[in-house]
């Protein structure tokens, strides 16, 4: 039996630095062919990497049964050299049950940990990133591959455009981790220390002030979501969604290229485009959705399963026929991890990035999320845009009615902010026909200032 232990953090960081914008599924499917081609046939296969490496949403993609062999995932603490530490320990208990043991890192310790299984005559290799071994580790040249060429695709890079920023922002907005990984192998900088002066908060700084390219970015996003409700669609189809959502001037394409740098689209099979599965309902719309449903609430307040119900309900699902009951139960699985990263996010943004909101942790479990800082141009907003459409829906009105009085606010996708509404109780729909909720109105405007 072979087992292959990717240090996975190590291989991400080491594929983002050579502009790599693949799926996690599509880079441990190549990953697992192209070695099996040079070692051998791979019977499991163990990622090792701390949480925040990978949404929830993806590591169940990533063990999507039914693929031929066996594939885990383990978390490991964060820390520098933690997953080292794990694979060696791992590896050891392998090598002692008579496995073959592959391990992908450029990590030195694991280096070390692979010319000693060596030495005792076991099958050790290890299959390093760059194309020499780690200097430093002497005696690896009968147990030690580079990783397949097919993992280094000739990239020139870029200059920078201003949709990078809206892109990467996009992605600060929502996610605790460094937006940074494929970019700066994408995109040429500015200077050096460029890089390094965004990792410290600019791009969480723009990101807490919401600019018009940010939320068209997010526009685009879940429109591509929708279109093939999850699947894989071309360049050319991308682009002509993007030009659907910016505005007039704008080359569609620097839009899905900044997309794909900032990874909220990534590269799938066949080089097909796919945005990835936490961001299936972008992350402005459903901040403003939880605003609002805050803002019509007691108190201003909700618990966080409350939330969670309210994300859940109004996500995008897909519903495919004729498939089985194991293909069902992972399509299932996805969604709810989807909904759990989704669900950070929108804390993460309206908590940490603009703080609108205080999360109380409850003495019986749980917690208490409450709209604390009214004032905010984005709460305000929303609250305005919500006010004028409950006076539209003053009587019943039809769906069109309401889209153009959106896009008199300048909305770029009036059908999900309809959507968002009805979600967060502003409206309620009567057949093909859309009124307000009874108290909306007196609500929302306690609310503005």
């Amino acid at each position: 039996m072979r087992i292959l232990m990717v240090d996975w953090e190590n291989l991400t960081r080491g594929l983002g630095a050579w502009g790599v914008s693949w799926s996690p599924q599509r880079q441990l499917q190549t990953l697992v062919e192209t070695l099996e081609a040079r070692i051998g046939a791979i019977d499991s296969v163990e990622l090792h990497c701390p949480g925040h490496v990978e949404t929830k949403a993806d590591r169940r993609i990533l063990q999507r049964p039914g693929e031929g062999r066996r594939v885990i995932f383990e978390l490991c603490a964060p820390g520098k050299n933690m997953a080292d530490i794990q694979i060696a320990v791992k590896a050891s208990e392998a090598f002692h049950a008579g496995h073959a043991v592959a391990i992908v890192s450029d990590d030195r310790d694991l280096g070390y940990v692979v010319r000693y299984h060596a030495l005792k005559g076991r099958a050790s290799t290890l299959v390093h990133l760059e194309a020499k071994p780690p200097t430093t580790v002497k005696g690896l040249a009968g147990c030690s591959i580079p990783l397949p060429p097919a993992f280094r695709p000739k990239t020139k890079k870029r200059k920078l455009r201003s949709w990078d920023l809206a892109a990467l922002s996009l992605y600060a907005l929502g996610s605790p981790s460094s937006p940074l990984g494929t970019a700066t192998g994408l995109i040429e900088a500015p200077s050096t220390r460029w890089w390094e002066d965004q990792a410290r908060g600019e791009f969480g700084r723009i990101a807490a002030t919401i600019p018009a390219d940010l939320e068209q970015a997010d526009s685009v996003v879940a429109r591509l979501w929708r279109l093939r409700w999850g699947g894989g669609l071309d360049r050319a189809e991308a682009e002509r969604v993007a030009a659907t959502r910016i505005a007039g001037g704008v080359d569609p394409g620097e839009v899905i290229d900044a997309l794909l740098a900032a990874r909220l689209l990534r590269v799938a099979a066949g080089d097909r485009c796919e945005v990835a599965p936490s961001w299936r309902d972008g992350l402005v719309v459903p901040m403003r959705r939880v605003v609002l449903f805050l803002a019509l609430s007691d108190e201003r307040r909700a618990t966080a399963t409350e939330i969670q119900n309210l994300l859940r309900r109004s996500v995008a699902r897909i519903h495919v026929n004729g498939i089985d009951e194991d293909e069902a139960a992972h399509i299932g699985a996805v969604h709810l991890a989807a909904v759990a990263d989704l669900q950070q996010y929108v804390l993460h943004a309206l908590k940490t990035r603009i703080k609108a909101i205080a999360d109380q942790p409850q003495q019986r479990g749980g917690s208490v999320v409450t709209l604390t800082d009214r004032r905010h141009p984005f709460v305000q907003q929303s609250i305005r845009v919500a006010t004028e459409v409950v006076r539209v829906a003053d009587r019943p009105v039809i769906h069109h009615v309401l889209a153009r009085r959106l896009g008199e606010f300048g909305v770029v996708d009036p059908d999900r902010w309809v959507r968002c509404l009805l979600d967060a109780r502003v409206l309620t729909r009567h057949g093909d026909r859309y009124s307000a909720t009874p108290g909306a109105s007196e609500r929302l405007s306690s609310q503005s200032g």
